[in-house]
């Protein structure tokens, strides 16, 4: 089986698998998420990704319906009872069946959707190569309208970007604030490299902390290489010497242009070693 969903404890094929219209997960977004991989069959990181979606969850009002413990087992139930070797997997927690308008109190159960499917992470050259990025003109969320530390399922600001990036011929769009400042990618958190430090923007510029982003962070810290969190212009960007984007399914994803920057060499050194100091981290777990 190429893919299996759980639904509330449920498993199902890719086409027997439904939810209702009237849950507002459909009618207006109404739900949060979060992505994981396997390394050999193994969910990475799996406790990390589970004190985000609590967060996430708080943030939108949002019972989970189930204790953590036994969405992990849920979320390991169907990894295991797939046979895919390598599982790209999805967890989505709805606000559950309700009236059609946006009062959350007519939703009276919320409901756990698990996808598991084929990991398909970026093809091999790109991780050799590097891949272009550009800095899209669509503003991240700001954190006052619709806080992008909440993972939601509302991603038509991300939507919007990854068009402009793809039309502009670039792998993904960077997103900048209201101040102009750069915030993440439109799937990924964005790394680089200025005067031998590595920097990446803070949480406070609008910006979902990835669980990836957290890892490469500390093993920064454990090979001793300097890193700061600080605000990061569009110009600084360009004047980067390495550049490189970070997520569940992507890792370490070295950057090779940035609109018509081109960066050498690709990967660069500090890129490298911490591409190799992720892979230790895995070989390890």
């Amino acid at each position: 089986m190429t893919q299996l969903v759980n639904i509330d404890g449920k498993l199902y094929g890719p086409d027997d698998a439904t939810i209702s219209v009237f849950d507002h997960a459909f009618l207006f977004g109404d739900s949060v998420y979060e992505t994981m991989r396997t390394y050999r069959h193994k969910v990475f990181l799996l406790d990390d990704h589970m004190m985000r979606l609590e967060n996430s969850a708080r943030m939108l009002y949002l019972k989970i319906p189930l204790s953590i413990d036994e969405l992990k087992g849920q979320i390991l139930r169907t990894v295991n009872e797939s046979s895919i070797p390598e599982c790209y997997v999805r967890l989505i927690i709805t606000r559950g069946v309700g009236k059609i308008g946006i009062d959350i109190e007519s939703c009276k159960k919320p409901s756990y959707v698990i996808l598991v499917q084929p990991l398909e992470p970026p093809a091999a050259h790109f991780y050799r190569d590097g891949v272009p990025i550009t800095v899209v003109s669509i503003r991240r969320n700001d954190p006052g309208a619709l806080n992008p530390r909440m993972k939601s399922s509302n991603l038509i600001n991300n939507i919007l970007a990854y068009r402009e990036a793809r039309e502009a011929g670039a792998f993904e769009g960077i997103l900048c604030n209201s101040q102009g400042f750069i915030t993440e990618a439109t799937g990924s958190n964005i790394f680089v490299v200025l005067d031998h430090v590595l920097v990446t923007p803070p949480a406070e510029a609008g910006l979902l902390e990835g669980v990836t982003r957290r890892l490469v962070l500390d093993l920064a810290s454990r090979k001793k290489i300097p890193a700061k969190e600080r605000n990061i212009t569009p110009e600084e960007l360009t004047q980067a010497a390495e550049c490189f984007l970070t997520s569940t399914t992507k890792a370490i994803l070295p950057v090779r242009s940035i609109g018509n920057t081109e960066l050498s060499p690709v990967p660069g050194p500090v890129t490298m070693q911490l591409m190799s100091a992720y892979d230790d981290f895995v070989d390890a777990c």
